[in-house]
């Protein structure tokens, strides 16, 4: 009684513990790829990132409130400060994304924009600039809202096929 007692306490033990559970046979399904560090690295500790196109990013120190437009030269993802430069002076507060462009309001109250597949950046002092392109600075998200989606997993731009070649400068 005793043997059968401790028998099947061992046994309830062993499933609770989940090692009585088998794996599901998948045979020879492949593997979904690994996505990407570019899209999947938000940063570490005090500074988060925020991918844009390849090679461009959103550097964040402290607060998701601001950051710094930076540019990614495929180094170690997880160093900041040894995988991507500024392309611009100052902080950026609010963006609004397109496939082609980035617009952004930079801290100072003027307006910019970058064209991913030349590098450009092209400032707007006034409203009014930025709203003959048919753009609202109603419309700009603060950059917060972007990495909250980020976070969760929502990507913004799909994942590059390859690498592309880098843009002019």
């Amino acid at each position: 009684m005793k043997k059968t007692f401790a028998f099947t306490l061992l046994c309830l033990i062993v499933l609770l513990a989940g090692c009585g559970r088998m794996k599901k046979y998948k045979g020879n399904e492949a593997k979904k790829p690994a996505l990407d560090p570019f899209y999947t690295n938000t940063g570490f500790r005090d500074w988060y990132r925020f991918p844009l196109k390849y090679p461009y990013q959103v550097m964040m120190v402290d607060s998701w409130s601001h950051g710094s437009l930076e540019r990614y030269d495929g180094g170690n993802i997880e160093n900041p400060n040894a995988s991507s430069h500024s392309v611009m002076d100052g902080w950026l507060t609010h963006l609004h994304l397109h496939d082609d462009y980035a617009f952004f309001r930079n801290e100072d109250g003027t307006y910019g924009s970058l064209q991913y597949s030349t590098g450009k950046i092209t400032t707007y002092s006034t409203e009014e600039e930025l709203s003959a392109i048919c753009l609202s600075p109603g419309d700009f998200k603060p950059i917060e809202y972007f990495y909250k989606r980020f976070e969760k997993g929502q990507m913004v731009y799909p994942p590059r096929k390859s690498k592309p070649e880098s843009p002019e400068q």
